[in-house]
């Protein structure tokens, strides 16, 4: 016997892309990981993936497992098809099967919002910050400050009144939500969540309430989601005492000369007196409050090989299993435990270089070593580094602060042509506590600051 929908319930979720998305299509058309796109050529997030970082979030710390089976939805792999010990029984392998309550639609642009797609280079480096055999790849992204729209659906039963929506919908606001691949070196994260809800109502408890319910029933046949006049401004608010947020080490940076992290995919000239360099600093086409600038950015991917390398020689495991900044061998995955953000780099100074080789002998230039470079000098930054692999031991602790101290001493760059003082940087400032102020802490404390800021946010955190 089907079960009787007693109420329906309807959101209306919009987002910001607050960093580089970068969800693969599967695609080699135009990079090794081509950006998922609709029939238009516009980039979309798959209501796969929705369901799917929500319902992780939610699994275990929210809702049971036997509860995210049911209201999202379950589907038994261990069947006589699968299993060759498994006996066949009809009734029970339709029964362990489950659709879910909560129906997730893609994630589409919208009208008024920015599309920039980019293109990101990749490279594993070694010891010597040279390029591993078969380590490089780019991959599509899209940039900071696409605006996106999606809506969730979920039906309600007698007996049944458990609103998913809402807990979803917190899930969104936590700020916990990031999209695609590489969400553990600053991609797709998500801000400026706005959410609108509507409810239809198809029994009512009330007398004489048959009229009402069919009034219902008509207003619901009659409802359009995609062309219903929500209204942002009437959008819902949520608790945020009752949402718990992620717990971040927040470190201002600023610039000591240069920076090079390289981008090889250059504009073209356009007249001869146009100087285009070789290569250029990575930048990031970046929209904020509707203004649209491009710049400097330093990615989470060349924060963690620097945090990695300089952990490594302080005795942390970076390369085996168990490792904190995860493991890829053969069949066998380990996610990252700790997560670095994508940096922009604020009030730098954009300079084009000239360089060349020198002769030793005769002094002179070396024959096709001349190339030029556009770097960006003395700005500002700021890095979050994020933990997620439940209490951290102290070993690690100590090594991070140790790095950071490191960073600050300059014993530790950034990027590349750190043999000529490129990616050096001061911190100024660790969650709040400044670090070279006349009403702060000295330089030699520096380290403490790290170790007590760690100690603070990461400790109790078993999320």
């Amino acid at each position: 016997m089907e079960k009787e929908i007693i109420r329906k319930k309807y959101a209306r979720i919009t987002f910001t892309i607050d960093s580089p998305l970068a969800i693969g299509s599967g695609e080699n058309r135009y990079t090794d990981s081509d950006i998922i796109k609709d029939r238009n050529g516009k980039p979309y997030i798959p209501a796969s993936a929705i369901a799917g970082v929500t319902r992780e979030i939610l699994s275990g710390s929210v809702i049971d497992e036997n509860e995210i089976n049911t209201y999202f939805g379950n589907v038994n792999k261990n069947t006589h098809k699968t299993d060759k010990n498994a006996k066949y029984n009809k009734q029970d392998e339709k029964a362990n099967n489950v659709e879910s309550s909560v129906i997730f639609y893609d994630a589409t642009l919208k009208n008024d919002s920015p599309c920039h797609i980019s293109i990101r280079d990749n490279v594993a480096l070694d010891e010597y910050k040279t390029a591993k055999k078969g380590a490089k790849f780019d991959m599509e992204v899209l940039e900071a400050g696409a605006k996106f729209e999606t809506y969730l659906e979920q039906s309600f039963y007698e007996g049944v009144d458990v609103d998913y929506i809402d807990k979803i919908v917190d899930v969104l606001h936590s700020g916990k939500v990031r999209f695609g691949g590489k969400t553990m070196r600053g991609y797709g994260n998500t801000c400026d969540v706005c959410i609108n809800e509507k409810e239809f109502i198809f029994k009512s408890k009330k007398e004489n309430g048959k009229e009402q319910d069919l009034e219902n029933v008509e207003k619901w046949l009659e409802f359009d989601i995609y062309n219903y006049p929500w209204k942002e401004e009437e959008s819902k608010t949520v608790d945020d005492s009752k949402i718990e947020r992620k717990k971040e080490l927040v470190i201002n940076l600023r610039q000591n000369g240069g920076i090079s992290i390289r981008k090889y995919a250059t504009r073209v000239q356009k007249d001869e007196n146009d100087i285009v360099p070789d290569y250029e600093q990575l930048t990031a086409f970046i929209t904020e409050h509707d203004t649209e600038a491009v710049m400097p950015v330093i990615p989470g991917t060349s924060w963690a090989g620097a945090f990695r390398h300089r952990m490594k020689d302080f005795g942390i495991n970076v390369d085996e299993s168990g490792s904190i900044f995860g493991y890829v061998k053969g069949k066998m995955r380990e996610k990252s435990k700790i997560s670095f953000s994508e940096s922009r780099i604020s009030g730098a100074m954009a300079k084009t270089l000239s360089h060349n080789a020198i002769d030793r002998f005769t002094s002179g230039t070396v024959e096709g070593a001349l190339f030029k470079e556009q770097t960006y000098y003395y700005g500002t930054t700021k890095l979050i580094i994020g933990w997620n692999g439940g209490t951290m031991d102290n070993e690690t602790k100590s090594a991070l602060a140790a790095t950071i101290a490191d960073i600050h001493y300059g014993f530790l760059a950034v990027g590349g042509e750190t043999s000529i003082g490129r990616g050096l940087f001061t911190v100024d400032e660790i969650n709040g506590k400044k670090i070279n102020d006349s009403g702060g802490v000295g330089d030699s404390e520096i380290y403490k600051i790290a170790l007590q800021s760690i100690e603070e946010v990461f400790s109790n955190d078993s999320k």
